[in-house]
């Protein structure tokens, strides 16, 4: 209850309106009349519009919107739903975040907003098309019906949470005497950077897309009328992704089925939704393990990389590293992230440190494209606030 008490005693809600007209010219090109509130969620909600409107609209067309904070269960600040009129027609939309940085939910351009409490009450949304308010100690569905304990409990097992603060970070400086990088292996000069796609809890198919667009390089039809990189001399970089590379991650997010048997994708999900992509294309997939007894073999894992083959790792919690060298130093900056998570990783490096107190240390790093925006790509310390569920190599074929 202090929980709800401090809650309350906060600002409840927060509206701003936008205003704005696109014009479109016989080039496309968008005029916009009025200056937005540039934030990240309000580009995501325009840029998803703009798009709506390009498909199906010629002419002037008038968008008039407001928007309103939304929260999780746990009464944390989670995204805002946006109320919205084009050309007329009533819309409304639900960007949140629950994996750090806002991930549109639910976007519908003819339907009447889901919220008529007043503005004390604090919107809630659950999942898609299911939303709840909470006011003055209790949750409502939309209609005004209070939720007993029971149905609390069993909204609160389905729902999307803040990604917010699932994000931990902590500074370690390394002084040494000597630094030797002992091992190391990159797959490639540059990897496949997907990070985001226009679906919550996502990481799965995040890093099925990532998988798909590496194995792109060998396999041209994987993704169809796509080159995936760039070969210099002996170097390959990978391309940044664009339409074609997150219309992977919308398919391999219907495949895997995603958030249909609660938030995020299984091993057997992830595993069934790449064979069926694969498979559709006329290609195998097959995955080696990286466990031993139970518990992830840093070992298994190079040999795999070693053999030309990237990881998908499924950990809860996984923490990433950024290395920062100096004279004399390494500063480590650590993010911790405490949900479970999805990953791949293209590439390993061992350090060996001389400490300036004569003793030795070795830290082994995988080197990771995360699927996360708030650490998109790195290191991974395998031995330090991390743990491995599970871990394959991953071959197409």
């Amino acid at each position: 209850m202090s929980k709800l008490k401090s809650f309350l005693s906060k600002v409840l809600f927060s509206v701003v309106v936008i205003l704005l007209t696109f014009v479109f010219l016989p080039q496309n090109t968008i005029v916009k009349a009025q200056e937005l509130t540039d934030d990240e969620y309000d580009r995501l909600f325009i840029a998803t519009v703009e798009e709506y409107i390009g498909d199906n609209y010629n002419g002037t067309v008038n968008l008039t919107a407001t928007k309103d904070i939304i929260y999780d269960m746990d009464l944390k600040e989670f995204g805002y739903i946006y109320d919205f009129e084009l050309n007329d027609k009533n819309g409304y939309a639900t960007i949140i975040d629950s994996r750090g940085y806002p991930e549109l939910a639910e976007i519908y351009f003819d339907a009447l907003y889901p919220f008529s409490c007043d503005e004390t009450c604090s919107k809630i949304y659950i999942k898609n098309l299911l939303y709840i308010y909470y006011s003055e100690g209790s949750y409502y569905l939309t209609t005004g019906d209070v939720l007993t304990e029971e149905e609390i409990e069993t909204l609160k097992n389905v729902s999307y949470y803040s990604g917010a603060t699932d994000i931990e970070i902590v500074t370690e400086t390394i002084y040494y005497t000597t630094k030797v990088e002992t091992a190391q292996k990159q797959l490639a000069d540059s990897y496949p950077s997907v990070d985001a796609i226009a679906y919550n809890n996502a990481c799965a198919p995040i890093a099925g897309t990532n998988l798909i667009q590496y194995w792109d390089r060998y396999f041209p039809n994987l993704i169809e009328d796509y080159s995936p990189g760039i070969e210099i001399g002996s170097h390959y970089f990978y391309s940044f992704p664009n339409k074609t590379v997150t219309n992977v991650g919308a398919e391999l997010y219907e495949l895997m089925g995603t958030n249909t048997n609660g938030a995020g994708t299984t091993i057997n999900q992830f595993k069934n939704g790449m064979t069926q992509y694969c498979s559709k294309r006329g290609y195998n997939i097959s995955y080696a393990s990286c466990m031993s007894f139970g518990n992830f073999s840093y070992s298994k894992a190079k040999e795999r990389i070693d053999k030309g083959e990237p990881l998908v790792i499924f950990t809860e919690p996984v923490t990433f590293a950024k290395i920062e060298s100096g004279e004399g130093s390494d500063e480590i900056h650590y993010y911790k992230m405490e949900l479970p998570h999805t990953l791949v990783a293209f590439g390993y490096k061992d350090i060996k440190y001389t400490l300036s107190n004569g003793q030795t240390r070795t830290d082994n790093y995988l080197e990771v494209e995360s699927g996360a925006v708030e650490y998109k790509a790195g290191y991974c310390n395998v031995n330090y606030e991390t743990t491995i569920d599970d871990a394959y190599g991953v071959l197409v074929s």
